[in-house]
């Protein structure tokens, strides 16, 4: 079994013809071009068996060569993919079950075999220019240029990518030359495989319903684990979606995004004042610069979640004028300019940098960890939770009697710092702390989207007639009402709710 570790950069087919005749940074030496065409096919069930258990059959062919190879496994951040790989040669140009490489996976594989149920679903053809480079260092490299296209249910998905693969030595030397290129070239790190792509063909692929969750932790974790261990989570959610957006552009994979980079940029506020490694350093604005990407996504939500209530078969029974609401809504809502701001975040250099930098983070951590780091992190947890839960209640002091969706709208920052808060050092407290602390602030985000929600139908709503109007405002009256006493409850919930004690186990 082969350990593949390989960078992988997206870009074009003139960057590709530039990339060819680029002179190679001081340190390296390069060996000749090769030139293949690479045939692959890929084998699964009619039911995605292979798929669904993350393993891949692959048959290429190299010139004359055949090659089956089984992978399975691995991981992708920042570009930067880990696999499991198993390579067997065989005879000719179809799948050979008593060549299969051994593997836990075999048997199965031959077992689906033998009922015919391993078919080739779709296809990868590209032409490939490659030579090996060697650092002063002794890293030895493979470079690769891929051209060609991934083929799949009458479709086909262009390829247009280089690839870095570790063949020996340390990783350092080739990340820093993928910086290099990345400096003179438009490229950007991409974290989708040529499987991953052909099986989004097919349609096989379902948006994920993964949603950021707690930090698991134990009671000794120390200020640097739980550091480490939340950027690895946040970075994680950000890529997945990312994955997500660059296939299809989507306001929910922006808000999954957006979320991501928030819980990424909150610990490294958390962190103020804490001696950070040097790699980390700039993090921060360089997170709060890519944030401003995505202030759309809260209305844009708003406005699709109002679609879908109008569009429901529920609708139809519970909205006032249902029917000429249906008919002032377009068939699709249209996001371009907000969409085109997160493409134009994906593509720029800064980015494709520092997506590459916490790949490099993630995989080598720091050594040299300073001291105050390596310090319990039960103290600085309870004094933020603390200070958090001072902050809170605040607002719910304040919070008016009378409904005004404003002052609550005006807070959204603070209850997310919470949330936050709560995702990275919450199981350092009790679970009933943890809903304390976590509940209010939860109920009430989602209380604001709703009025976000209300607001979008309002606006719809202004474009029905003078009366058909006056009969909605009237249904929209009604749910405000609703809506505020909800609130009204949390926050007398909370008032009441204090812990006893917020010091950590």
């Amino acid at each position: 079994m082969g350990r593949e570790l390989e960078l992988k950069l997206a870009t074009d087919p003139d960057t590709l013809a530039a990339l060819a005749a680029t002179r190679l940074p001081t340190g390296w030496q390069a060996g000749p071009w090769q030139t293949r065409q690479l045939g692959n096919r890929y084998y699964d069930t009619t039911d995605h068996e292979l798929h669904d258990r993350h393993v891949c059959l692959r048959l290429r062919q190299a010139d004359q060569h055949y090659t089956q190879t089984i992978k399975s496994g691995g991981s992708s951040l920042g570009g930067l993919h880990r696999r499991n790989e198993w390579n067997v040669v065989v005879a000719g140009p179809e799948l050979d079950p008593v060549r299969l490489p051994e593997t836990e996976w075999t048997p199965w594989l031959t077992s689906l075999w033998r009922q015919q149920k391993l078919l080739p679903v779709f296809s990868t053809d590209f032409e490939r220019r490659s030579r090996e480079l060697r650092h002063d260092s002794g890293t030895v490299v493979e470079l690769a240029l891929d051209h060609g296209a991934v083929h799949g249910n009458e479709e086909h998905d262009p390829i247009s990518e280089i690839e870095l693969e570790l063949v020996a030595g340390e990783p350092g030397p080739m990340f820093e030359l993928a910086r290099q290129l990345i400096h003179h070239h438009p490229l950007h790190p991409d974290s989708r495989n040529k499987a991953e792509r052909g099986y989004r063909l097919l349609g096989w692929h379902a948006m994920p319903s993964t949603r950021l969750q707690p930090i698991l932790i134990q009671q000794s974790a120390t200020l640097w684990q739980i550091l480490f261990d939340t950027v690895h989570s946040a970075w994680s959610h950000w890529q997945l979606y990312e994955n997500e957006f660059v296939s299809k552009p989507s306001v929910a994979a922006a808000e999954q995004m957006r979320r991501a980079l928030g819980l990424f940029r909150h610990v490294l506020v958390c962190y103020s004042g804490l001696p950070l490694p040097a790699d980390l350093h700039g993090w921060r604005r360089q997170l709060t610069r890519m944030l401003k990407a995505f202030p759309w996504v809260g209305s844009a939500r708003a406005q699709l979640a109002a679609d879908d209530m109008i569009w429901s078969t529920q609708g139809e029974d519970y909205l006032p004028h249902h029917d000429e609401l249906s008919e002032l809504l377009p068939d699709e809502r249209n996001f371009s300019s907000g969409i085109i701001k997160v493409e134009n975040l994906l593509d720029s250099r800064d980015y494709a940098l520092f997506s590459l930098n916490v790949a490099q983070f993630l995989m080598q951590a720091p050594t040299d960890i300073a001291p105050a780091l390596q310090q319990p992190a039960g103290e600085r947890a309870t004094e933020l939770v603390i200070r958090q839960w001072g902050g809170l209640q605040k607002i719910w002091d304040a919070a008016p009697r009378s409904p005004d969706f404003g002052f609550y709208d005006r807070q959204k920052r603070l209850l997310r710092r919470a949330l936050w808060s709560c995702l990275i050092f919450g199981e350092l407290f009790d679970e009933r702390q943890r809903a304390l602390f976590i509940n209010p602030c939860r109920d009430l985000l989602a209380g604001i989207q709703d009025n976000q929600t209300l607001a979008s139908l309002d606006q719809l709503g202004r474009q029905l007639t003078e009366h058909e109007y006056r009969d909605f405002t009237g249904w929209l009256f009604a749910q405000r009402e609703t809506l505020w006493s909800a609130l009204q409850l949390t926050r007398e919930f909370a008032l009441r709710a204090e812990p006893e004690t917020l010091e950590n186990n």
